[in-house]
């Protein structure tokens, strides 16, 4: 059996370690940081496939997490819709959720490597799989994460929007909140952290979120930070796999992010399983996963390119119509996978 190299140990990275391990083959992962990660990220599951979850073979985890019922979006100063999910999400700490992933991976004869700066560069021309997240270059926006104690929130996830950018948040463990979004860059003047998150809600005129910011004690070491990133697929000319965000970045109005993490890892595996067997080339390993995952994604993302600007302009036509329900169920139902 040939040998795979993951590089990146999120979602994407032991989704598709845990994949490789149910055939015995070996599998190393590399994570320049530790256990456990700090992300930008929204810090909820929704819609993972049963099909994936029962390849990944993390039922029982993932019934550990709470599920949300529904989630309320905001444009401007204004709640659009409310939306009933009609599929499971899951209420999943990115700490816990990828700590459990990676303790699950070593259970099953992964190796593991952290605090570990492996590149494609320095390692063997076959066999890589980079999974090292969004890629960071340089851009108008900017992504910041926080966890707050202290508050309740009105429903189970809340989504804001407006013209400067995007915000969620949601019940992450029994007494805390993330709060996650990305935002245009401003000049903001602050000496923390907090100041800092503090500055772009205001700024960005959240002022309905600041609210629950203002009354919430500031968790400092849940912070994270990531300075711009683009979204859409990610064309890169090297002949390395590429899963999760390093493939493309979903709009985060779509609300999926992590699933298709988790499922690129799983659609990855197929055919980097023929490879190990010596029954596939390198070269047509990488054309082929990649096309698939464009196929897998293509709808899903370009539909959330498409809604995800009009969601962010409170004058928007087409607002009203993707207010209603149905229409919101509907583009909710499009923008997950068909299993």
């Amino acid at each position: 059996m040939k040998p795979i190299t993951i590089i990146g140990g999120g979602l994407a990275g032991l989704s598709l370690g845990l994949c490789l391990r149910r055939f015995n083959l070996p599998v190393a992962i590399y994570e320049v940081g530790d256990y456990p990660l700090k992300k930008v990220c929204g810090e909820f599951l929704s819609g993972l496939p049963g099909r994936v979850v029962q390849k990944l073979g993390i039922e029982d985890l993932l019934e550990r997490f709470p599920k949300a019922r529904e989630a309320a979006f905001f444009v401007g100063e204004k709640k659009r819709f409310l939306l009933k999910f009609p599929s499971p999400v899951y209420l999943a700490p990115r700490a816990e959720l990828d700590t459990q992933l990676a303790i699950l991976y070593r259970d099953r004869g992964g190796t593991l490597y952290t605090h570990s700066s492996c590149r494609p560069d320095s390692a063997p021309g076959e066999g890589i799989v980079v999974a090292w997240g969004k890629k960071k270059i340089a851009g108008d926006w900017i992504g910041l994460k926080a966890h707050l104690q202290g508050i309740k929130l009105h429903y189970d996830l809340e989504m804001y929007a407006n013209a400067h950018g995007y915000l969620g948040l949601c019940r992450s463990g029994r007494e805390t909140v993330n709060l996650c979004g990305f935002f245009k860059k401003k000049k903001i003047s602050a000496s923390t952290r907090k100041d800092l998150l503090a500055g772009y809600l205001l700024e960005s005129n959240f002022s309905l979120a600041y609210r629950y910011f203002e009354k919430s004690q500031f968790l400092e070491e849940s912070f994270a930070a990531i300075p711009s990133f683009r979204l859409g697929f990610h064309r890169e000319k090297e002949p390395f796999v590429r899963i999760g965000d390093s493939f493309a970045t979903v709009p985060p109005f779509v609300g999926n992010g992590m699933a298709m993490a988790m499922e690129s890892g799983a659609v990855a595996s197929e055919d980097l399983l023929l490879y190990a067997q010596g029954k596939l080339s390198w070269l047509k390993t990488v054309s082929s996963i990649h096309r698939k995952l464009r196929r897998r994604f293509f709808r899903r993302l370009y539909l959330g390119l498409w809604i995800h600007p009009l969601l962010m302009k409170e004058n928007s036509p087409l607002l009203p119509l993707l207010s209603q329900e149905k229409v919101a169920t509907t583009l909710y139902r499009l923008t997950r996978s068909n299993e």
